[in-house]
């Protein structure tokens, strides 16, 4: 009769083992999306699962003590109850320890480990489920024997993680991309999205510095200029938003809407207060808005969502030396999610490369320098902007117009459209010896 109620014992403990095993695998591995939404909708059991993965090195510490003190216990009472039992027996008494020592190992490791975890792994949330409410109310219980283990595990745990405390979800950029292409063969999203989304999870890994206008594409105004000179830029330039700069477009101090001088313009001809003339000689800075500052490798993403918070349509981009880099606008940003945004003012054909001949081709201004195969031997590297139209304002040291030419060698680049201080289109051909001394006399 002892020797059953031994072996029933043994089965208990292992039993737990196997509860605290696969028990730890279930909770860990739940979705912590789906567990917020189950919350919300009132599932209890979700809440405490919520709670227990929101601090995960108590919980888990609570498994570690509940799982060692049963794997403690079980083999050595199954040693006291092998010496019991066998001692008397000949030729095997002497070895009990070594016979119960080896059968606790096979049977922890397989009914105590392997099959709970694999059951785990396949039945996770029903596993969870069923261990969440014990292992809450052990969790309470051994909140003193927690709190002691957190005190002298906190300063390695936070060395190794390097500070992060919590259980964060991560899924890479592989898998996602993985994820969308069976959506899309499974019809439940179409190629455009799948597209739009491909392009969110390149933006991750983006800086400000590769969606900004260079500095020497920047059209601002002095703070020194009026209403009139500022709605004469916007003009002429197509822009909505100009920055103010105080001395050089190193020292950015503000931006002008042109939402907000239209607002004025028309609530001064309403009340009569003023002529035309005497708005337009007001200074632009009355009207200045605040304009944030970002270093250029800050992410799209975050400054985005710092632009949102902010309510703001335009940042600058500064170096390493607090200087202006470039500006950034959410329609840049945007742009680069889904594509140019066009207005009631744009051209129809809007792409980068607008028409290729023999031995030219038309090309915008803004035509990143790498992505045109006639100009694979300029070197970008040290120049400040990366597009072809501040190629050519960095290489002729000052402000282009409209016939304005720039000789490279075999290769002759004309300014033939340009708007305030932007070169819109720009005819790129290739020269042979000859044209090229002929230029330069």
């Amino acid at each position: 009769m002892d020797i059953l109620i031994s072996i029933l014992i043994i089965a208990v403990l292992i039993m737990l083992s196997a509860f605290f095993s696969g028990g730890e695998l279930a909770l860990m591995s739940l979705d912590l999306v789906a567990l917020e939404d189950r919350a919300r909708s009132g599932d209890r059991i979700a809440a405490l699962q919520l709670a227990m993965r929101r601090r995960p090195q108590r919980t888990l510490g609570t498994i570690l003590i509940g799982n060692n003190v049963v794997n403690i216990i079980a083999p050595t009472f199954a040693t006291l109850t092998a010496q019991k039992h066998l001692a008397p027996l000949q030729g095997i008494g002497e070895h009990a320890t070594l016979i119960s020592t080896v059968a606790m190992i096979v049977l922890v490791t397989i009914f105590g480990e392997l099959v709970p975890k694999t059951f785990a792994a396949v039945r996770g949330v029903r596993v969870a489920k069923l261990v969440t409410p014990p292992l809450y109310l052990l969790d309470l219980l051994l909140l003193p024997a927690n709190w002691l283990l957190e005190a002298l595990l906190s300063p390695l745990i936070r060395w190794l993680t390097g500070g992060r405390t919590s259980v964060e979800q991560r899924i890479g950029a592989d898998e996602l991309r993985a994820v969308l292409t069976a959506a899309m063969a499974g019809g439940h999203i179409n190629k455009q999205d799948v597209a739009i989304a491909r392009e969110a999870i390149q933006m991750s890994h983006r800086d400000l510095e590769d969606v900004m206008t260079p500095r020497v594409e920047i059209a601002a105004l002095p703070a020194t200029a009026t209403v009139g000179e500022a709605m004469h830029l916007m003009d002429s330039t197509g822009h909505s938003r100009l920055p103010l700069y105080e001395e050089s477009v190193d020292n950015i101090t503000g931006v002008l809407i042109l939402k907000d001088l239209v607002h004025v313009s028309l609530q001064a001809a309403e009340q009569g207060r003023d002529s035309g003339d005497q708005w337009a000689a007001e200074p632009a800075v009355k009207y200045r808005r605040e304009v944030l500052h970002f270093p250029g490798t800050k992410g799209i993403l975050e400054t985005m969502s710092e632009m949102n918070r902010n309510r703001v349509h335009l940042v600058v981009v500064v170096d390493e030396h607090g200087g202006t880099d470039g500006i950034a606008t959410l329609e840049d940003i945007i742009e680069e999610l889904i594509g140019d945004i066009r207005d009631e003012t744009d051209s129809e054909h809007h792409a980068d490369i607008v028409r290729v001949g023999e031995g030219f081709m038309l090309i915008t201004g803004r035509a990143r320098i790498d992505s045109i195969e006639m100009l694979d031997g300029v070197d970008a590297s040290e120049l400040d902007s990366n597009s072809v139209g501040g190629l050519m304002m960095e290489k002729l040291d000052r402000a282009v117009v409209a016939g304005d030419v720039l000789e490279l060698p075999g290769l002759r680049l004309t300014a033939l459209k340009v708007l305030g201080n932007t070169i819109k289109l720009i005819r790129v051909e290739e020269v042979g010896e000859a044209e090229e001394v002929d230029s330069g006399q």
